[in-house]
C-alpha cells in the first residue's frame, strides 16, 4: 500500500496508475494489522467522496481541506503529479 493521503490512523487514500484506492487498516493479533483496499475510483472526486461517506471513513477537518483541494478527476490528479496520461 502506498498512500498519498492518510485520513486517520485507520483510513488512507492511495493510487495506482488507473485509480484512487480507499484503504482501511484492520488489526490482526497474529500479524499486527494489514491495510485492506475497499474501493477503486478512476473517475471523479465526487465519486471518491461518496465512497468515503459510504464506508463511514473517519476524516478530520485538516484532511477534509486536503480532499477539497484534489482536482475534479483522477486523470487531472495524475497530470498534476507529472504523470503521463494512459493511452486508451
Amino acid at each position: 500500500m502506498h498512500p498519498f493521503l492518510m485520513l486517520s490512523a485507520r483510513w488512507a487514500i492511495g493510487a495506482d496508475r488507473q485509480q484512487w484506492i480507499i484503504y482501511r487498516h484492520r488489526a490482526h493479533a497474529a500479524r499486527g494489522g494489514q491495510w485492506q483496499a475497499l474501493s477503486y475510483i478512476g473517475s471523479t472526486k465526487a465519486v471518491l467522496l461518496r465512497c468515503l461517506r459510504e464506508h463511514e471513513a473517519v476524516i478530520g477537518p485538516a484532511v477534509q481541506t486536503a480532499l477539497d483541494t484534489l482536482p475534479e478527476t483522477f486523470m487531472e490528479w495524475r497530470l498534476r503529479r507529472g504523470e503521463r496520461a494512459i493511452a486508451a
